[in-house]
């Protein structure tokens, strides 16, 4: 199950549920929520936490593959200390990942341009 997979990768990179979701940009609550199977992540989410938690999206979404990147490492140290950015970064984040395709494309173009 999806929560079992957030909880061990959460774990494993020796977060808090309200560090995680800080950093995803949702709330405590919610973190608990998938961890408890009360409801599941959206791909965006999942898509976070995977980079966050330093996982394969794969195995975060379906149980197969790999946990980690690195094949043949029985416990895993985070790389880097995982600090929350900035809450204008993390709004600005989260509305771009609502866009669509070509409306991310335009606002990359406008603020190459406004830049």
């Amino acid at each position: 199950m999806i929560g079992h997979r957030i909880k061990e990768a959460r774990d494993a990179a020796k977060l808090s549920q309200a560090e995680l979701a800080r950093v995803i940009g949702v709330s405590q609550p919610t973190v608990s929520d998938w961890e408890s199977l009360k409801t599941a992540p959206t791909t965006d989410n999942m898509s976070m936490a995977a980079i966050v938690l330093c996982v394969r999206f794969e195995w975060l979404a379906t149980g197969r593959g790999e946990m980690r990147y690195v094949e043949g490492v029985q416990e895993y140290a985070a790389p880097y200390q995982v600090v929350a950015p900035p809450p204008d970064q993390v709004e600005l984040l989260n509305i771009y990942m609502q866009l669509t395709q070509k409306r991310r494309q335009a606002l990359i173009e406008f603020i190459k341009k406004w830049g």
